[in-house]
């Protein structure tokens, strides 16, 4: 903005008399230009933004940094009263957050709609969310909170919500129901946990459930499958049209496995209804389903479920009640099916989940056979409505073409695409598989097997 205006005098008229294009501040300029901004902005409202990312505590002495914290305080102090918008997400060390905090948390916010305060070094001691802006926040509708404490978070602010995100440790999820239940305004709730709890298990909810009238979308992240059925047991959704749950399954003292699949409520049915596409992905450390169309609504189903600490039968355990969520819960009738064996761009959130990313990718080479006979009569049981599949890297692939000789198996199949690694291997099988169909009137019109390239 200041070397637009410094082109021509004409330009810098134009932007000194557009009060708009100054309201934007950045917290990590100093003092002077963060007044400047301010007061070319005259009575607009003011949208801030301070993102740490690591480099300011590699760049700058403790005194800098130290001294920065303080022109924050300073400028907000002053100005938070116009204030509409406040980001702030710390990824480093070496910043004084807990100053930060202890100065703009108290400051009374008249006009503030959104508030985002992230710090994501684990080390970090937890900050106390209670008594935040004094309760003086009328206009708040947005809120995102990282690094804070949940230990009883009771506030007037929880009222005006709209949208709400909070990180909370496995201890804190009842502390979180009793906060959602001051929002009766609620349309977005997000809940991330901050570590998997492999020691400490949430027992059963027993309570009086909390309904949020209007909450159509809800994301659960990083929490373990106990935490998550707790949560929808607590929670009721009767608008829901949206969820995002990324979870862990593990093993109950009885030996059986405990699974969102087969722990979802029956307001969580309709989510899918309508849906002609679905994906699956089945890897040794995840298995995931996602709808990524329907009733109107782009992705309303996206579950993953990791289960790299379950031996091998019990994740085909937890990949078969995949399948009976898909096929039986939420009745979804595809007409293309996608199923991955393999992640060609894997997301390394995921990996962060685990303490010993060591023992995840030994594991990962361990189990090669994952695509079972029994998978994929699994997958392959509500067939009838399916006219076109997708496959990468769904090995073995011997049980596939086996199931797809049956022509009764998938009757409106025209379209199969198929990549594999070797696949001279199969290119014979698959060919008299493909005769076979055509023979009993049940051609598969585009049919395509294709080898990936091993990596070496």
């Amino acid at each position: 903005m200041i070397i637009i205006s410094h082109i021509f005098s004409r330009w810098r008229q134009v932007c000194l008399e557009s009060a708009r294009l100054w309201s934007h501040i950045d917290l990590a300029w100093n003092l002077d230009a963060m007044h400047a901004f301010a007061a070319r902005s005259k009575n607009i409202l003011l949208s801030l933004r301070f993102h740490a990312t690591g480099t300011e505590s590699r760049v700058m002495s403790e005194d800098d940094l130290y001294l920065l914290i303080r022109s924050q305080i300073r400028f907000l102090t002053v100005k938070m009263s116009r204030v509409e918008s406040l980001s702030i997400i710390i990824n480093s060390y070496g910043l004084a957050v807990t100053k930060l905090w202890q100065g703009i948390s108290p400051l009374r916010a008249p006009e503030l709609k959104s508030f985002i305060f992230a710090q994501n070094i684990e080390a970090r001691s937890l900050l106390s969310s209670r008594n935040l802006f004094s309760n003086d926040a009328p206009n708040l509708h947005t809120l995102q909170l990282k690094g804070m404490s949940c230990r009883r978070f009771t506030s007037p602010l929880l009222a005006s919500l709209k949208t709400i995100y909070l990180a909370v440790k496995h201890y804190e999820i009842s502390d979180a129901i009793t906060a959602l239940s001051q929002a009766p305004l609620l349309e977005d709730l997000g809940l991330e946990g901050t570590a998997f709890d492999d020691l400490n298990r949430q027992s059963q909810f027993t309570g009086e459930s909390v309904t949020l009238e209007y909450c159509h979308t809800i994301t659960l992240r990083k929490l373990g499958a106990d935490s998550v059925i707790y949560l929808l047991a607590a929670l009721e959704f009767p608008v829901i049209r949206k969820v995002t749950i990324k979870s862990k399954a593990f093993v109950a003292p009885d030996g059986s496995t405990t699974s969102i699949y087969s722990h979802l409520p029956e307001s969580m049915k309709a989510l899918a209804a309508g849906a002609t596409r679905l994906e699956i992905e089945m890897h040794t450390a995840m298995v995931s389903l996602v709808v990524p169309f329907a009733s109107g609504v782009s992705c309303p189903v996206h579950l993953v479920e990791h289960v790299y600490d379950l031996s091998r039968t019990l994740r085909e355990d937890v990949r078969l009640l995949l399948l009976h969520c898909a096929f039986d819960f939420f009745a979804i009738r595809p007409k293309v099916l996608s199923v991955w064996g393999s992640d060609p761009t894997p997301d390394r959130e995921f990996d962060e989940f685990d303490d010993n990313d060591d023992t995840m990718e030994m594991e990962a080479y361990s189990e090669i056979n994952i695509f079972t006979e029994r998978i994929w009569q699994g997958l392959l049981s509500n067939s009838s409505s399916i006219d076109e599949i997708s496959l990468w890297e769904t090995e073995p692939l011997i049980p596939f073409i086996i199931e797809l000789e049956r022509p009764k198996v998938c009757p409106a199949l025209k379209k199969l695409r198929i990549s594999i690694e070797y696949e001279d291997f199969y290119a014979e099988r698959f060919q008299a598989m493909l005769n076979l169909r055509k023979e009993h009137n049940a051609e598969i019109e585009e049919a395509c097997l294709m080898e990936v390239p091993v990596e070496l």
